[in-house]
């Protein structure tokens, strides 16, 4: 499928773009709900997924059918603040000699080259990662603006409307 992929109902019921004539009909309700951590999980990843639960709990976006998602957002998560921890631990790069061989007065020559860590490409891209899911979940600022609140969240499932 060529374009953007499409929005889910329930969030163009909170934006105030739905359209009946443009739903699907058939679109499978969810109970609102935070999926259980994936079994095989890191610790690092359990706590991930503790933190962004405890975050979008009260939005009741999140089905058990988001349980992928919220995985792939929660290791992106912990791979981004575990490539943190270790370039703030040791900084974002590295000091390489090798030996380029010998001067003319037959003294051993030494390259030094200043490289970047490999935890600040790994960081690099689990932001990324972190960047698309956010959106996924209505976590960012950008996507977040675009999300009106209508009443209480908690009180019934917006899909009733239809």
């Amino acid at each position: 499928m060529a374009g953007r992929p499409k929005k889910p109902t329930k969030f163009k019921l909170l934006q105030g773009t739905a359209r009946p004539d443009r739903a699907n009909k058939k679109e499978p309700k969810l109970k609102a709900e935070i999926p259980r951590a994936m079994a095989g999980l890191s610790d690092k990843d359990k706590k991930a997924w503790r933190h962004i639960a405890h975050i979008i709990r009260p939005m009741g976006i999140s089905t058990k059918a988001d349980a992928l998602a919220l995985e792939a957002l929660a290791t992106a998560y912990a791979d981004f603040w575990e490539a943190r921890r270790i370039i703030e631990e040791k900084g974002s790069t590295y000091i390489s000699k090798a030996a380029k061989g010998k001067n003319e007065e037959g003294n051993l020559v030494i390259s030094v080259i200043i490289r970047r860590r490999p935890e600040v490409e790994i960081m690099t891209d689990a932001w990324r990662r972190v960047e698309k899911m956010l959106s996924h979940f209505g976590l960012s600022p950008s996507s977040r603006s675009r999300v009106s609140v209508i009443g209480k969240l908690n009180q019934g499932d917006p899909f009733d409307q239809f």
